[in-house]
């Protein structure tokens, strides 16, 4: 998956606390900037790769793409509780390892929580903050009906029931070509099927947690999100977050919001606009 994107993408990897974390990273643009995305639970780095809207990003920065232990792909390790500091630190030595001194931090979902923590434990190192549909904000409001096409997917994935799953609780109205939509939908599967998920379901961020983030930040929220109200996400991070800079509720927009190409352009963006 990472081969076959735009531009292709390598794997690395980083020895941390929480074991060999797996990395795909895009070519240096020489801009002297570098940008670490977290993935959203159940996925990983090659979710980032279908849809082909990752070019943006990777014009104004390098890009690297985390495997979150726990998660399904190709780090191995342990998945510490999302409570204490295992994760923060695991960030920490991620920068690190690949020799950053400074990095802007760029999630979603599951992914937006890891940036916040990860911002907090780095300090000034985290130069931007990009957070899409992020969790640890509000709590999830999938419904009965979301909940139970969420835990079809989660207790036994088949083609049928990932399709659904895709469609309903991950995209929304959010609209893809058939050709992307047809690989989103194949490698969740993947994912589901071929990967122990082994990580907990993360609790919210306190409201000390989400002041001491100091990084600049943009919020994107989808505003048809099916898993955390898009609202209520906006009005917690804009009470709360002392340098959120930009907000952006995208209309027609679910929750996977990593595959759309307009929010990768908001994103990129927003990165490139830093030191």
């Amino acid at each position: 998956m990472a081969e076959r994107s735009t531009p292709p993408l390598e794997s690395t990897w980083v020895d941390t606390s929480l074991g060999r974390t797996h990395i795909v990273r895009s070519p240096d643009p020489g801009t002297g900037r570098d940008v670490m995305c977290f993935p959203g639970f159940g996925t990983n780095s090659g979710w980032w790769c279908v849809a082909g809207n990752l070019t943006p990003l990777t014009q104004v920065a390098r890009v690297w793409i985390v495997d979150v232990p726990g998660q399904p792909g190709l780090s191995a390790g342990w998945a510490p509780p999302f409570t204490r500091d295992g994760y923060d630190l695991w960030i920490e030595q991620l920068v690190d390892g690949l020799g950053l001194d400074s990095v802007s931090l760029m999630g979603v979902s599951l992914g937006g929580l890891l940036a916040v923590r990860g911002s907090v434990r780095l300090g000034s190192r985290a130069e931007r903050m990009v957070l899409l549909a992020p969790g640890g904000f509000v709590r999830p409001w999938v419904g009965l009906a979301g909940m139970a096409v969420l835990l079809r997917h989660y207790l036994n994935a088949t083609p049928q029931t990932t399709k659904q799953f895709v469609r309903e609780c991950v995209l929304g109205p959010q609209q893809l070509e058939p050709e992307p939509l047809a690989e989103l939908e194949d490698a969740l599967f993947r994912f589901g099927t071929g990967f122990s998920n082994r990580s907990r379901i993360p609790p919210l961020l306190t409201n000390g947690m989400l002041r001491a983030s100091k990084a600049p930040a943009m919020i994107i929220v989808g505003d048809s999100d099916p898993v955390f109200s898009a609202r209520r996400t906006l009005e917690r991070a804009r009470r709360l977050m002392p340098n959120l800079e930009a907000t952006e509720s995208m209309a027609g927009h679910g929750h996977g919001l990593e595959v759309s190409g307009p929010v990768m352009e908001l994103a990129a963006t927003f990165i490139g606009a830093g030191p």
